[in-house]
C-alpha cells in the first residue's frame, strides 16, 4: 500500500495521543474549533496531492508500459503494398511502421500520426500501381474518368526527293509524319513545323516543301493533341537525299 505523506502521519499521530490522555478543558473552543478546521484542511489538501501523484503515475505507466501503443491495420496495409511495389524502400519504412517500429514505442499521439501517414501513403502508391493486387488492386483511372491522357509520340518523319533531283536545282520533297497517341485519332492532332530554307509547313501527316537543293537543311516537326500534350522532333535535310528521323 502507498504510504501516507509524513504531514499527513503527523497529524494523525498527534491526534490519537491527544486521545489516549487526560481530558482538559479547552481555554478557547473558537481557537480549538480553527484548529481543528486547519487539520481537516491539510488532510484533504495532502490527500489531492497524493491523488494527483498516483494519476501522474498511472499516465507515465500508459505510455510506455505494455498497454501501449502498437501497428494499426493501416500501416500493415502500407507495408504489404509498399513490398511488392517499391521494395527498395522497404526498409526504412519498416523502422517507422514496422510491427517493432519507432511509431509506436513513443506517445498515443505519435502513434495517431503515423497512421494518418500510413493511410496517405498507402493511397498514393495505389494511384501509382493500381493493378497491384498487395495494394488492393483498385480500379485504374481512364482519361474518360479525368486522369491525365497519353501524349502523342513522333514514331518517325522521312522523305524523299523526285527522281532526277540534282543539287542546286530546286524540287518538290515528300514529307511523311508517322505519330500515335493513345487517346486521340490522327485527325485530332496538330502538326506544325518547317524546313529553314525550303518553302511550305510541315502542317500534316502528309506534306510537300520546294527545297533548292543548294546546301543541308535543318528543320522541326511538333505534334499536339487537343489535351495540350505535344512531341517534337529535329530534322537534318542533305540535298536530293532520302532520309528519315530519329
Amino acid at each position: 500500500m502507498r504510504g501516507r505523506p509524513k504531514s499527513f502521519r503527523r497529524w494523525v499521530l498527534t491526534g490519537a495521543l491527544v486521545g489516549c490522555g487526560p481530558t482538559v478543558a479547552d481555554p478557547d473552543p473558537a481557537a480549538s474549533t480553527s484548529a481543528t478546521s486547519s487539520g481537516a484542511g491539510a488532510s484533504e489538501d495532502t490527500s489531492g496531492d497524493d491523488a494527483t501523484s498516483r494519476t501522474s503515475v498511472a499516465d507515465d505507466a500508459g505510455s510506455t508500459g505494455g498497454g501501449g501503443p502498437s501497428q494499426t491495420d493501416a500501416c500493415a496495409a502500407y507495408l504489404s503494398c509498399a513490398a511488392a511495389a517499391t521494395p527498395a524502400e522497404l526498409g526504412a519504412l519498416l523502422d517507422a511502421y514496422g510491427p517493432e517500429g519507432t511509431c509506436w514505442q513513443s506517445t498515443s499521439e505519435v502513434a495517431r500520426q503515423c497512421d494518418m501517414a500510413c493511410g496517405a501513403g498507402l493511397a498514393q502508391l495505389q494511384d501509382a500501381f493500381c493493378d497491384e493486387p498487395a495494394c488492393g488492386a483498385v480500379a485504374c483511372p481512364s482519361p474518360s474518368d479525368g486522369a491525365i491522357p497519353g501524349a502523342p509520340v513522333i514514331v518517325s518523319v522521312s522523305w524523299t526527293s523526285p527522281p532526277g533531283c540534282m543539287p542546286g536545282i530546286g524540287s518538290d520533297v515528300q514529307f511523311t509524319i508517322d505519330v500515335t497517341d493513345p487517346d486521340h485519332p490522327v485527325s485530332e492532332l496538330t502538326f506544325s513545323g518547317q524546313v529553314i530554307g525550303c518553302v511550305g509547313a510541315l502542317d500534316a501527316p502528309m506534306s510537300s516543301l520546294v527545297c533548292p537543293n543548294a546546301a543541308p537543311y535543318t528543320g522541326e516537326v511538333e505534334v499536339s493533341d487537343p489535351d495540350g500534350n505535344a512531341d517534337a522532333i529535329e530534322l537534318l535535310i542533305m540535298p536530293c537525299v532520302d532520309g528519315s528521323a530519329p
